[in-house]
């Protein structure tokens, strides 16, 4: 878990508060896809369940399989009830389990928490925290603040925040260089800085990279990964990218979103960050000449930063800020908004 420390600091202390046998707040953690939410979840499920299961129990789950309180009751119920349990509410066993064991339930990809599902969630969550050791934590893509206004509960736009980075080059090198010495493979430091400057920090190109080095190594027999092997995999990962941001770029084209699109990049210029406010008045500005001149009607901004969102073009690390995406991936946008259109004769 390479440039993770922080954050796995984070539900390690919750954990810890919840098997004291205190309740918890509620944790959300947020980052674009591909910043490794699922898999710092996982790894913090997993090791607590190996090492700390005696004195409390961590769930990873999905939204689809607690759409309902009596499935909800399900997955933090288990296992461990008395006998003549069966009749009881969903909401009594749940109480009765974390009586017996505390719990921490951690629900990944819950930016798809439907409002109602939502609503159950949190409030079934408050309840227990309130009485018996118990934490929630909430994992998802920047949309996760919508799903939360959306399902009317106050108290969960004040639960702690966690946002996903990218990684600094320091963390980008120990996640190379790291997987490979435990097959006995040596990065080259040419071979190392090249990788880092393409992936930028990104945890998903960095997992790119890394496969297809592991992978010339093999094909090779060689020990030791240098230029000649970053030059070899770096068609795969063009290509692969290329892909990826194309799709991304038909999303804003589908969407009728390309003009934002223009409009947030030059927003932000070399900024990593811009208030909510910053953003919307730069927006605005940008697209009140520009509307009219088109022809077209004036879009509805938080709808077209939803939309861009869901490219990867920005997110939120908390209700009232935003970020630039990958600057690569602006970039490519740009470029592809820079191109002529194609003739029609």
């Amino acid at each position: 878990m390479a440039g993770r420390t922080r954050e796995m600091g984070e539900l390690r202390r919750l954990r810890d508060r919840v098997a004291a046998g205190r309740g918890g707040a509620l944790h959300v953690v947020t980052a674009p896809r591909g910043y490794g939410k699922t898999t710092l979840l996982r790894e913090f499920a997993e090791l607590s369940q190996r090492q700390h299961r005696d004195v409390c129990d961590v769930i990873w789950t999905t939204p689809r399989r607690i759409e309902t309180p009596v499935a909800l009751g399900s997955v933090v119920a288990r296992e461990g009830l008395p006998p003549g349990t069966d009749e009881w509410t969903a909401e009594q066993k749940m109480f009765e389990a974390c009586r017996q064991r505390p719990a921490v339930l951690v629900v990944d990809e819950a930016h798809t928490l439907a409002p109602q599902g939502a609503e159950m969630l949190l409030n079934a969550g408050q309840e227990l925290s309130d009485t018996v050791p118990f934490g929630l934590v909430l994992a998802g893509r920047s949309q996760i603040w919508r799903t939360l206004d959306d399902a009317q509960v106050s108290f969960a736009m004040r639960g702690r925040r966690i946002p996903l980075e990218r990684l600094v080059a320091s963390e980008s090198a120990t996640a190379i260089v790291e997987p490979m010495a435990q097959d006995g493979i040596e990065v080259a430091p040419d071979a190392l800085d090249e990788i880092i400057e393409d992936a930028q920090g990104y945890p998903f190109f960095l997992q790119c990279w890394g496969d297809e080095i592991w992978m010339q190594v093999q094909e090779s027999s060689a020990r030791v990964v240098d230029a000649e092997a970053v030059e070899s995999a770096a068609p795969d990962i063009a290509s692969m990218r290329r892909d990826l941001y194309a799709e991304c770029f038909e999303k804003l084209r589908t969407w009728q979103c390309v003009a934002v699109a223009d409009a947030v990049a030059s927003a932000f210029g070399d900024r990593e960050e811009l208030t909510a406010e910053e953003l919307d008045v730069h927006v605005l500005h940008a697209l009140d000449g520009l509307v009219p001149v088109r022809g077209m009607e004036a879009p509805n901004l938080p709808e077209a930063l939803w939309a861009l969102e869901e490219a990867d073009l920005v997110w939120r690390p908390a209700a009232d800020r935003w970020r630039r995406g990958i600057p690569s991936l602006i970039a490519y946008v740009l470029a592809r908004i820079a191109q002529p259109a194609p003739s029609v004769d």
